[in-house]
């Protein structure tokens, strides 16, 4: 186990194999986990205070515990493939810049029954190529920003919505979006769905 607790903790510059293990950042006050520009597989990243994003990471086969919020700061990015059993939320959190999660070449599956939230218009969501496939079997994506940024095929099995009054969530595919689940625009959000064969 990797733990903050009421300090910082800074995974920086490095390859981390976390299988079977866990990343925590607790609930003392000050408490933060620093992912920074380094490639983590397995294992799983929990507790309530901070876990963020530091520069551009990759993150393989994770998963995020209940009660855990995983943040994509501001002008970072997190690469993720194979399935990212989510039950907490990733956060993307653009105050202007870039901010992006990137489904890696081979594909990505969210599972865990957690959420994906956009907050920006430049929070993206898309495709290491426009080839890549983003499976979502029950995670909610929700806010406002970019799906797909013309460089995603989407298979939506769960919920996606655009949720927040006076702003915009654009899907946006590279091609094909296949939907067994839900699309909604509500509390006076804009939902647009653009360049695509539904």
């Amino acid at each position: 186990t990797l733990k903050a607790d009421g300090a910082t903790l800074a995974l920086t510059g490095g390859t981390y194999t976390n299988t079977g293990g866990n990343i925590e950042s607790t609930s003392t006050a000050g408490s933060t986990v620093q992912f920074n520009a380094s490639t983590f597989t397995g294992g799983t990243l929990k507790g309530s205070g901070t876990l963020t994003t530091v520069g551009a990471n990759t993150f393989n086969g994770i998963s995020l515990n209940s009660g855990a919020t995983l943040t994509i700061a501001n002008n970072t990015s997190g690469t993720f493939s194979g399935t990212f059993n989510n039950a907490g939320t990733l956060k993307l959190n653009s105050l202007g810049n870039y901010t992006d999660t990137i489904a890696a070449s081979g594909g990505l599956t969210l599972s865990g029954g957690g959420s994906v939230q956009l907050i920006g218009s430049n929070s993206r969501l898309y495709g290491a190529n426009s080839a890549v496939t983003l499976t979502n079997t029950n995670n909610k994506i929700h806010g406002y920003g970019q799906l797909g940024a013309n460089q995603l095929l989407f298979n939506n099995q769960s919920n996606v919505a655009a949720d927040v009054s006076g702003q915009t969530l654009t899907v946006d595919a590279s091609a094909t979006i296949t939907n067994t689940g839900l699309f909604k625009a509500e509390n006076g959000a804009t939902l647009t769905l653009q360049n695509s064969t539904f």
